[in-house]
């Protein structure tokens, strides 16, 4: 695979993430290519020629994005809560890596270009996953 500029960034820190299938932004499918059954009557396939036709842009392989869609969250305080992120060990930045590698490969989470802290916590699984939850601020 060929490194340009774009994939030293530090987003695309491991050979793992390098070999991540980026998503395709050429459209491969058109209406056209669109098969119809065809005991479909001549009329009834025009109609659906048409509606296709008609929304040819939302009818693609490639995905698009929207701003229909909005979320409101109602919080009880105004005030934001900060909360200090714990270091990494050492000894454990490798098994980090390795989780988080994993989790790309699942598509678990995707590439942000935002900075994120991840808390490791040896032990049982899930020892603090309702740790949030039961906080007192």
């Amino acid at each position: 695979m060929e490194e340009d500029e774009t994939m030293s960034d530090d987003i695309f820190a491991t050979e793992t993430q390098k070999m991540l299938p980026l998503l395709e932004t050429k459209r491969s499918e058109f209406v056209a290519d669109m098969h119809f059954d065809k005991n479909l009557s001549d009329e009834k396939a025009k109609e659906a020629r048409d509606i296709s036709m008609e929304f040819e842009k939302n009818l693609t392989d490639v995905p698009m994005t929207t701003n229909l869609l909005g979320c409101n969250i109602e919080v009880t305080e105004k005030r934001p809560v900060f909360i200090k992120p714990r270091p990494i060990p050492h000894a454990m930045v490798g098994t980090v890596e390795d989780e988080i590698s994993e989790m790309l490969m699942r598509w678990a989470i995707q590439l942000q270009p935002h900075s994120f802290t991840v808390k490791v916590i040896p032990g049982k699984d899930n020892h603090g996953a309702d740790y949030m939850s039961r906080a007192s601020y």
